[in-house]
């Protein structure tokens, strides 16, 4: 392979973008309690009922405090994120009353469906279970259960988390400016000795 190639990567390599991933934002409801609850705002997530109404703060299955949208049928919960997110989770569970049908859903700002997480439990299961979703640009999150669960969504939710969408920042570091010099002096340097005359 020819110098000026291997020189060329090099300077190539000097110009790629650094990228960086933020760390998640994780909310929970333990220090929360009572009922009629319009909307809640933590760490840049703001919960609501999906289709209007309220909501409560009560215990879960695991023992923590969780939401549970309040009314027959319960209605599923919306959340807000401030600045959009890349990855949601959030851990969906009841006291085996019936069968659920947990769902998580992404949308865009534009109201588009952007992905969807699902898991059918058993009517014996009393656990929280963890759903997850991925997707660029996400605004907003729909959870909850659907059929067979009785009365609406009748789940609770805690444990939610979201991971901002990822950034990618222009400014090289300095050992990629290192890389970028000795890159391009190298390129020249060999021009040079090609154009020098022989003796």
């Amino acid at each position: 392979m020819k110098l000026w190639k291997v020189l060329a990567a090099v300077s190539a390599m000097g110009l790629a973008p650094a990228i960086s991933v933020e760390a998640a934002t994780f909310v929970n409801f333990n220090s929360q309690s009572g009922s009629g609850f319009a909307t809640y705002t933590e760490s840049g997530a703001t919960l609501a009922s999906a289709g209007g109404g309220t909501f409560e703060f009560a215990l879960t299955p695991n023992g923590t405090v969780g939401v549970l949208g309040s009314g027959i049928p319960h209605p599923l919960l919306r959340a807000d994120i401030a600045g959009g997110a890349s990855e949601v989770s959030v851990d969906l569970g009841d006291f085996n009353a019936d069968q659920d049908g947990l769902l998580l859903r992404a949308f865009s700002s534009m109201d588009v469906l952007l992905t969807t997480a699902t898991l059918a439990t058993l009517s014996a299961d009393e656990t929280m279970h963890t759903l997850s979703v991925t997707a660029p640009n996400i605004a907003y999150v729909i959870f909850g259960s659907q059929a067979p669960s009785l009365d609406g969504s009748s789940v609770f939710a805690d444990n939610f988390a979201f991971t901002q969408s990822d950034s990618i920042t222009p400014m090289p570091e300095p050992a990629t400016m290192t890389l970028l010099g000795l890159g391009f002096g190298g390129m020249g340097a060999h021009r040079w000795r090609q154009r020098r005359p022989l003796s």
